[in-house]
């Protein structure tokens, strides 16, 4: 199961591409959430340390009321993070929570008090972006092929093993997958739900990414050899393209 990464990890990551850098390389960074690239490339938000105890309980509360329920609060305490943070994100949501209730400061404050303007690192983003109807086809397309490959069995072998609030589950896919396992619903209703939990995550990421001011965006098909001839302009100490809104 793909394990909760945190602000520490994030720290060790950035250590790692600084040590690659010191030793005359390039470091290519794979992976990671909007919030996550944000911190990369602006900066770590300075937001106080967890409160083991505190977060201890909002866990409890999680798993006997529901991520929705907790949401709900932050809501209240915090309406920006909150709008920011999907109601089934029980992790983020706790943190926000955590973050409030501990500092009496919400997590919105210290992040807009930050800005993530540190820009410690000259970085050339490029993001992919693909017409809303043929990425809603992809999307159909790859939920299909997921459950055909077998993504039912494989909840069904993690769901043994995990308990369903473990982190994973709350994957998209992975949590759909899981309420036709305890037989909430049919297999079709579990796929018609993944493949609307994965258009509205689309959605998000394409809203937050709107967002970010340095993002060059290109068609991963049309532009594919764009794409390459800039990155390697860039990586040469060439001229860097114009970013542009999505």
């Amino acid at each position: 199961m793909p394990r909760k990464v945190s602000i520490p990890a994030l720290r060790r990551h950035i250590d790692r591409i600084d040590d690659v850098e010191r030793r005359g390389r390039v470091p290519v960074v794979v992976g990671g959430s909007g919030l996550y690239v944000r911190a990369l490339l602006g900066g770590l938000c300075p937001a106080p340390a967890g409160v083991p105890a505190l977060r201890d309980a909002l866990v409890r509360m999680a798993r006997a009321e529901g991520a929705p329920a907790l949401h709900r609060r932050l809501a209240v305490l915090d309406p920006a993070s909150a709008a920011r943070i999907a109601p089934a994100d029980a992790v983020r949501t706790i943190r926000a929570l955590e973050v409030a209730l501990g500092t009496g400061r919400r997590l919105s404050e210290w992040q807009a008090a930050h800005g993530f303007r540190d820009a410690p690192y000259d970085a050339l983003v490029l993001g992919l972006e693909r017409p809303a109807d043929e990425l809603a086809a992809r999307i159909d397309a790859r939920a299909r092929a997921m459950v055909a490959a077998g993504l039912l069995d494989e909840v069904r072998a993690l769901g043994a093993r995990f308990p369903p609030d473990a982190p994973g589950f709350l994957a998209v896919g992975y949590r759909e997958m899981l309420a036709c396992v305890a037989g909430e619903c049919d297999l079709e209703a579990a796929l018609a739900a993944m493949v609307g939990a994965t258009r509205r995550f689309a959605k998000r990421q394409r809203t937050w990414f709107r967002a970010e001011a340095a993002v060059v965006w290109r068609h991963p098909d049309r532009d594919r050899r764009r794409i390459v001839a800039e990155a390697a302009a860039f990586l040469s100490g060439g001229a860097r393209p114009a970013a542009a809104p999505a």
